[in-house]
């Protein structure tokens, strides 16, 4: 269903102290009530949330969210303010700068609103020059706050007067607001839900990032259950998709009024996790009574979320007023979050504001005081937060050493899988990441090639050990790394194509290593050698091989591995063949059942002339390079239609 107006998903929100005239300037701004409980219009106060849509003087419409101005219902302005792109301060003329303006304009602060303007109320109450004094004194209040510079419209909701300019001023403040982008992941906090006779649950809120149309299928979390969009209202007018930054309210199914509570969420499935523990850039405001020490109890506010739970400082014992630091809070329950939303912080006594900032990152892990590789990791997540390719690059490089999957970086990045491939590609090809393998696992480059480093330790701890061995098998390499197939067959082609490595007969070896033997050893290894192949199938072992040779039984070991890897030798679970030797066995092996077809190992034993040992290896090593079948106690030769 098309929409009857040009809307801009960007949403005013209202600000200031009881009764300062916010919902009747809404009233006259937009011609909608917003206060539509029983209640607020019998006391005459907002307690909940109001939406209602703006036409600006440019023909287009924008949101807008009426605040409680009570301290009361702080929580409620909270919930309000959290989706709001720019921020209408109200102040009555009558009463000037009081407890609540000055609360919710740090709070709107706090939550990251950078634009908005200042209107002065109620100037049919007084006169002229107590609402000049009152525009003097906000000058001087708002110095050094996003509002320094903001247009201040003294206005009238009874008269009209002064309603021109101050709708023109809002029409340009609203005009030069970046528009929320919408190409994310669908995350709505819930503001309400409730029932609609004939159409069943109605959820509302303003969506914090990505797109929503009917059909979709959406999360609700905490708790996972799936629902689907059945309907939709944009401002009050039907629609088939609704954005990020505009008031919707989703008729959904599956899903009664009574699972759904202000603070959860409805989201694309598969990109969020709820979690209890929130990393985070906290500023503690100089307004506050007090220093903050660790583990204070505190209401956290992010959304339209409001829980219990406690601030670990993890740089100080104590936060002065005033001070940023890093911090863990640590909730009493799952709430939704994604990297770079804003929240506040609440004293349980006396109930006030006294700070927030922005959250880094969620999980499930207790971080530690005073761990300085913490904080460092921190501050880099910080910094790249406000940028996409770096922040993936760091949640990438947070892996350390274990590849980590696409989808898995989706959920910490709440961002979707093909944006978040593009990116990655683009990582891969700056050399900043490197794809592991074939398969849908990266790894950032600095942990890359720490771990090639430990490869060169490795290796050069095993040619220090073993001077006479070729290298090292995968098998070996990969025990002594504790690292996973893909990642090991990923590094030794790095270090292999960079000529750090060789790679001979299936064992590893450093370029720079080159096996050294005297022409003592040069002499016993041929001698070795010769003496297998003289005895071909009864062949002494390294025991012995020594006492022929009269040399020690190490240094015979040390020579048949060598022999062995270069493949002069083949070693059957630690008995030694000359290769020729070997080879011959094969071919009396297979004439032998081609003229009777079986044979048992005591009668291979006695074609050969050797002892049932040297025959079992013999057999064994046919059976597992496909030359012979067994069945039962007897070979046959494979495919000769056994």
């Amino acid at each position: 269903m098309a929409r009857t107006h040009d809307t801009v998903n960007v949403m005013i929100g209202t600000a200031g102290h009881i009764d300062h005239g916010k919902t009747a300037l809404v009233r006259l701004l937009t011609g909608c009530e917003t206060d539509t409980l029983e209640e607020e219009k019998r006391r005459g106060l907002t307690i909940n949330l109001g939406f209602a849509p703006c036409k600006l003087s440019n023909n287009s419409q924008v949101g807008i969210v009426d605040v409680p101005g009570h301290e009361k219902f702080i929580k409620n302005m909270v919930a309000g303010v959290a989706g709001i792109d720019t921020v209408l301060l109200v102040v009555a003329a009558d009463d000037g700068i009081m407890p609540q303006t000055r609360e919710h304009l740090s709070i709107v602060e706090l939550l990251g609103v950078k634009k908005g303007l200042v209107a002065v109320t109620k100037i049919d109450m007084v006169e002229q020059e107590m609402t000049e004094l009152v525009i003097e004194e906000l000058r001087d209040y708002l110095k050094g706050s996003f509002l320094e510079d903001a247009p201040i419209c003294p206005v009238s909701s009874i008269t009209g007067d002064g309603f021109e300019k101050f709708y023109k001023a809002l029409s340009e403040i609203v005009s030069s607001v970046k528009p929320r982008e919408v190409t994310g992941v669908f995350r709505l906090p819930v503001e309400r839900a409730f029932i609609l006779k004939g159409y069943g649950t109605v959820v509302t809120g303003i969506p914090f990032s990505g797109r929503v149309a009917v059909g979709d299928t959406l999360e609700l979390l905490p708790g996972g259950k799936t629902c689907r969009v059945r309907g939709m209202q944009v401002y009050n007018e039907m629609a088939d998709e609704g954005f990020a930054g505009e008031c919707v309210a989703l008729n959904v199914t599956d899903l009664s009024q009574q699972e759904i509570v202000r603070g959860m969420c409805l989201v694309t499935p598969g990109y969020f996790e709820p979690t209890p523990f929130l990393s985070a850039r906290l500023k503690l405001l100089g307004s506050s009574p007090s220093a903050l020490k660790n583990r204070t109890p505190v209401r956290f506010h992010t959304g339209t979320t409001e829980v219990m739970g406690r601030v670990i400082l993890l740089e100080s014992s104590v936060l002065e007023p005033g001070q940023e630091a890093l911090v863990q809070f640590r909730l009493d329950d799952d709430i939704v979050v994604g990297p770079g939303d804003n929240y506040i912080i609440r004293l349980n006594s006396p109930v006030v504001t006294v700070g927030g900032g922005i959250l880094l990152s969620g999980g499930r892990r207790k971080l530690k005081q005073f761990k300085q590789w913490i904080i460092d990791d921190l501050v880099e997540k910080e910094s790249s937060i406000t940028n996409q390719a770096r922040f993936v690059e760091h949640l990438v490089k947070e892996g350390r050493h274990t590849p980590v999957r696409i989808p898995d970086l989706a959920k910490k990045a709440n961002m979707p899988r093909d944006q978040l491939s593009t990116l990655i590609n683009e990582l891969v090809e700056a050399r900043k990441v490197v794809k592991v393998g074939g398969k849908d696992l990266y790894i950032h480059v600095l942990p890359f090639e720490d771990l090639e480093q430990k490869v060169t330790s490795v290796l050069q701890d095993y040619h220090d050990r073993k001077p006479v061995s070729l290298g090292m098998s995968r098998v070996d390499l990969r025990k002594g790394l504790k690292l996973d197939t893909t990642l090991l067959d990923e590094l030794v082609s790095s270090m292999t194509s960079s000529g750090a490595m060789i790679e001979e007969s299936g064992l590893l070896r450093l370029s720079s290593f080159k096996v050294s033997l005297d022409r003592k050893r040069i002499k016993l290894k041929r001698e070795i050698e010769e003496q297998l192949k003289a005895d071909r199938f009864k062949p002494p072992q390294a025991e012995g091989l020594a006492k022929i040779l009269k040399t020690s039984p190490k240094i015979v070991t040390e020579l048949l591995v060598l022999s062995a890897q270069e493949g002069t030798l083949i070693s059957l679970d630690g008995i030694y063949f000359h290769a020729d030797a070997i080879e011959e066995a094969r071919k009396i092996l297979i004439d032998t059942l081609k003229e009777h077809e079986k044979i048992g190992a005591a009668s291979f034993r006695d074609v050969l002339g050797t002892t049932r040992k040297f025959a079992y290896a013999l057999l064994e090593h046919f059976d597992l390079t496909g030359v012979t079948v067994r069945i039962e106690n007897l070979r046959y030769l494979k495919g000769a239609g056994t």
